[in-house]
């Protein structure tokens, strides 16, 4: 999956979770998803890589990160409670 991929596919599983508003805080280049007024998703592009930044329980994370080399500490983020998800072939 290439990184437009990636963000149009977590935009439309974003969209489609009951209570979720997405919303421009910080501007018109990222997407960013709340459910009752707490950010749980935003998408961006750093240095030309497109990624996707989730909110993750902790005890997840390192799990998480460990099984998938395109699973990162929240770029940005609180490492503890968010991961980021960069492009890779093997995520569909």
């Amino acid at each position: 999956m290439n990184g437009e991929q990636l963000h149009q596919k977590a935009i439309e599983i974003a969209r489609n979770l009951p209570f979720s508003q997405q919303t421009h805080p910080f501007g018109p280049d990222y997407e960013v998803f709340k459910i009752l007024e707490k950010m749980f998703m935003l998408t961006a592009e750093v240095a030309g890589v497109k990624m996707v930044n989730v909110k993750c329980d902790p005890y997840k994370s390192q799990e998480y990160q460990e099984l998938y080399s395109f699973i990162i500490p929240g770029y940005h983020m609180n490492k503890k409670h968010w991961i980021s998800i960069t492009p890779h072939k093997n995520l569909t």
